[in-house]
C-alpha cells in the first residue's frame, strides 16, 4: 500500500509518502519519506529522509544535492547520504555517509558528457573494510 501527496508552489516542491511493504519469508516494515526541491536560474537543492519501521528495529537515511548550473552548459552537483544505525546500508558498507561528486557538460541539445566520483567518502576512512569507491564516466545521447 502506498500513499502519497505533493505540493508545488513557483520553485518549491514537496512530496511525502508512506509505503507498507509486506515481505514473504521476511519482516514486514513501513516507510515514511519527505523530499523537496528548490531551483533558482543557477542553483538548485534537493533534499529528504526516509525512515523506516519494522519490528527489529527502526532507522534513517537523510539526503541533500546540490547541483549549480555553470556558463557554457557546465553543471556541478553532490550527493550526500547520511544512514542512521542499525541502517542494512550502514552495516553493509561499515561508513555511514555516501557521497558523489558530479561534473556534467552539456553538448548543444543531445549530447552529455560527465564523471561522477561514488563512494567519495569511503576512498578516504579508515574504518571500512573494502573501498568501493570509483569513477563512471558517461557519454549520453538523447533522442
Amino acid at each position: 500500500m502506498k500513499l502519497a501527496y505533493a505540493y508545488s508552489k513557483q520553485k518549491l516542491t514537496v512530496q511525502t509518502e508512506v509505503s507498507y511493504y509486506i515481505v514473504e519469508d521476511d519482516e514486514n516494515f513501513t516507510k515514511l519519506g519527505v523530499s523537496a526541491y528548490w531551483k533558482t536560474n543557477w542553483l538548485s537543492l534537493t533534499g529528504g529522509s526516509n525512515l523506516y519501521i519494522a519490528k527489529s528495529g527502526t532507522y534513517a537515511s537523510f539526503r541533500l544535492a546540490p547541483t549549480a548550473y555553470l556558463p557554457h552548459a557546465w553543471q556541478i552537483g553532490l550527493q550526500v547520504v547520511y544512514y542512521t544505525k542499525n541502517s542494512p546500508t550502514r552495516e553493509e558498507t561499515g561508513e555511514p555517509v555516501y557521497g558523489c561528486l558530479s561534473v556534467n557538460k552539456q553538448f548543444g541539445k543531445r549530447w552529455n558528457l560527465g564523471v561522477d566520483w561514488h563512494d567519495m567518502f569511503d576512498a578516504v576512512s579508515n574504518d571500512v573494510e573494502e573501498n568501493r569507491h570509483a569513477a563512471n564516466i558517461k557519454l549520453q545521447y538523447r533522442f
